[in-house]
């Protein structure tokens, strides 16, 4: 088999960088496997191995991508426009939706990806930059919110 050439080899790992993004709007981060791309992609799992060596390294799909889903979503002028728009967003909008999930999903494990700690700071950075003085405690409020709509109890 012939070797690629690195424009190949970056324009494949775009292709399926691409990929993995579109899974995650669509149908949320569980659906982002190796089995579920390598099915979709028709190529085998060794292959996609070799572009991302561990599930972890799916999140170089969605890096930089999250945030602006998230802050385009929410209302900023007040605390309780941020808290309206962000459970209407965790109702109505499914990468939205799917952006949240994935925030809880990596704070939860033991050892979160580099790319999902990023993200989770910078949006508190976000949230800081608009309400100095109670960032903190919308985060809380946040993702309280989102745990309880999640589960279906809100």
């Amino acid at each position: 088999m012939a070797r690629l050439t690195h424009q190949e080899r970056d324009r494949r790992f775009q292709l399926y960088c691409d990929h993995i993004l579109h899974l995650f709007l669509t149908e949320g981060w569980t659906s982002v496997t190796y089995t579920r791309l390598a099915k979709d992609l028709n190529l085998t799992k060794s292959t996609l191995q070799g572009y991302f060596p561990s599930n972890k390294h799916f999140s170089v799909g969605v890096k930089g991508k999250i945030l602006p889903i998230i802050a385009k979503q929410l209302d900023f002028s007040c605390e309780e426009a941020l808290l309206s728009s962000w459970v209407s967003g965790i109702q109505t909008n499914f990468p939205f939706r799917h952006a949240v999930q994935l925030m809880l999903i990596e704070a939860q494990k033991d050892s979160a990806s580099p790319i999902a700690i990023q993200g989770i700071e910078r949006f508190e950075q976000t949230l800081s930059q608009h309400f100095p003085e109670v960032h903190e405690k919308l985060l809380e409020q946040l993702l309280g919110k989102a745990v309880l709509i999640l589960l279906d109890r809100n």
